[in-house]
């Protein structure tokens, strides 16, 4: 018996889908949505990466922890291949695959998938905290913080551990053979739901990126003019490399040390009027004994 309903999709920046009766077993609606999701993460997985890149790049300028930097070069690497991969299983040649869910491949390339992402993302949450903990402590790196990059990286891993547990429960379902129209629509609904947070999360993030490297990044550390369309998704990292190869160090201050700084140069300040007004006093009684003495 074939059922018919409607599944709402929101149109996805890679491949553009509309609004229309899909006629397929439940079990593969759900894993055709699971796919939808995935192809959206592609580009969630772009943005952390420009972000995870940057990090590491100004954490190579600063002398910074040891274990912070290590941590920052894995993430980036493994954010990187997750990048490569998701690039060619969700191309839009390979994605035609997700147009009969029912294989073994599509099943079996959700799970990989999110199991890789969810290995990716628990690094990327580990090293931005690590990093924005760093930073906080310090006056003139507090700046360098991307906002809202800590939020969102939890929120987007918090999604993917919420898709992996969905679709095994469908699995398991489905070799129960309990699963009913009902049931699976309230799942693709829920798939649909983790995507807007993805999409949200990128939105967010996108923003926040580029007024980052407008107001801050290129402002600090690059020479030549930058405009907007240098600091967009993957055009940035053209900055980045930039920065890294300069070469160009990071020093730690603190509000402490500023205010150290600033009572050293007032005592100094001090010290040089004293001994300048005695000099002068000096100066006037040796002029004095001069003229009077005749």
């Amino acid at each position: 018996m074939t059922y018919q309903y409607q599944v709402d999709v929101d149109p996805d920046p890679t491949f553009q889908y509309e609004e229309e009766y899909v006629e397929e077993k439940y079990l593969c609606v759900v894993y055709r949505m699971t796919g939808v999701y995935l192809s959206f993460l592609k580009q969630v997985i772009s943005e952390f990466y420009d972000i995870v890149a940057t990090y590491s790049t100004l954490l190579k300028k600063i002398q910074a922890l040891a274990d912070i930097n290590e941590l920052a070069v894995t993430t980036r690497l493994s954010m990187y291949t997750l990048e490569v991969e998701f690039n060619y299983v969700m191309s839009e040649k390979n994605f035609k695959k997700w147009d009969e869910p029912e294989s073994d491949y599509v099943q079996e390339m959700n799970i990989l998938l999110l199991d890789a992402a969810i290995e990716a993302f628990t690094l990327v949450v580990k090293t931005i905290n690590s990093v924005e903990l760093l930073f906080d402590n310090f006056s003139n790196l507090k700046g360098l913080i991307v906002p809202e990059a800590l939020n969102k990286s939890k929120e987007v891993l918090d999604s993917l551990v919420r898709v992996k547990d969905l679709v095994n429960l469908v699995m398991v379902d489905s070799k129960l053979g309990s699963l009913k129209q009902g049931y699976c629509t309230e799942k693709v609904l829920l798939v649909i739901k983790e995507k807007r947070v993805l999409r949200d999360s990128f939105t967010v993030l996108e923003g926040s990126m580029i007024r980052y490297f407008l107001r801050v990044f290129a402002k600090n550390f690059i020479t030549e003019e930058t405009v907007v369309n240098d600091c967009i998704l993957r055009e940035r990292r053209r900055l980045v490399q930039t920065v890294g190869f300069q070469s160009i160090t990071i020093p730690f201050t603190n509000d402490e040390e500023d205010q150290e700084n600033q009572n050293k140069f007032k005592n100094t300040g001090m010290i040089f009027l004293v001994a300048f007004g005695l000099l002068l006093s000096f100066a006037c009684l040796r002029l004095y004994d001069l003229i009077f003495s005749k």
